[in-house]
């Protein structure tokens, strides 16, 4: 495993004048992915390939967080997680094609 920095990627203010804090995904955010998971519409879950309404699914996203062909970030506003984005470079011959999954609350 490759530890990695969990210093913020970016930070911006939103249209509706909200502070967000663009960061990787760490271990401290267990809970609060599974809020963001919780929150998100039955409807838009059906699409995504991991269910992030389930814990265990959630605690192997977080225990994810360290693996070397994988990068998640998260949107932070305060302590809730408002977007999740992970890029999973896929194994095989082209080192560069990899899996993108950007999911966003809708508020």
């Amino acid at each position: 495993m490759v530890e990695r920095d969990s210093e913020p990627l970016a930070a911006t203010v939103l249209g509706d004048q909200r502070a967000v804090v663009i960061r990787p995904l760490g271990e401290e955010d267990q809970a609060a992915l599974l809020a963001f998971g919780a929150a998100l519409p039955a409807d838009d879950l059906r699409y995504l390939e991991d269910d992030f309404q389930n814990s265990e699914i959630i605690t192997r996203l977080i225990n994810a967080c360290l693996a070397e062909n994988w990068r998640q970030s998260v949107a932070v506003v305060g302590d809730a997680i408002v977007g999740y984005s992970a890029m999973r470079r896929l194994p095989g011959w082209s080192n560069h094609v990899a899996d993108i999954v950007l999911v966003i609350d809708a508020h």
